[in-house]
């Protein structure tokens, strides 16, 4: 029963997957992709805000994507865990930062990819945003 199960799971993806495939392939109007120069669009900054609509974030680090030293600038002095984890959730770096408002991290042992930097405000709340790590 359970092969019979398997079996006809497996045929309902793939009818699932054909006739979609089909609907997209018969459709008559054209898709346009333009191209795009992703250059204008990267920021030079990443704000990472505290929900509040200010102009002066929490946080802001920059340059992304980064090749030696990721800059994080705090908007307050304070105690702040800063955390690096890799795509597949194993933390890779942990910097704690006493009475600053600026910590100059460096990434260049990481490995070229995409990371998530995890900060903690102290409020309780932890927010994470991503990076990518150049060569």
């Amino acid at each position: 029963m359970k092969r019979f199960l398997l079996i006809f799971s497996a045929l309902a993806v793939f009818s699932t997957y054909s006739r979609a495939q089909t609907f997209a392939s018969s459709t008559t109007s054209p898709v346009s992709i333009s191209n795009v120069d992703e250059s204008t669009y990267a920021p030079a900054a990443m704000e990472i805000g505290d929900g509040d609509q200010d102009e002066n974030p929490i946080m802001t680090f920059y340059p992304n994507p980064v090749r030696e030293n990721l800059n994080i600038k705090f908007r307050e002095r304070g105690n702040y865990v800063i955390r690096i984890y890799n795509v597949v959730g194993a933390k890779v770096k942990e910097k704690r930062v006493e009475d600053d408002n600026f910590l100059k991290l460096d990434v260049a042992d990481l490995q070229k990819g995409m990371y998530f930097l995890s900060f903690e405000p102290g409020n309780g709340k932890v927010i994470t945003k991503t990076f990518t790590k150049e060569n």
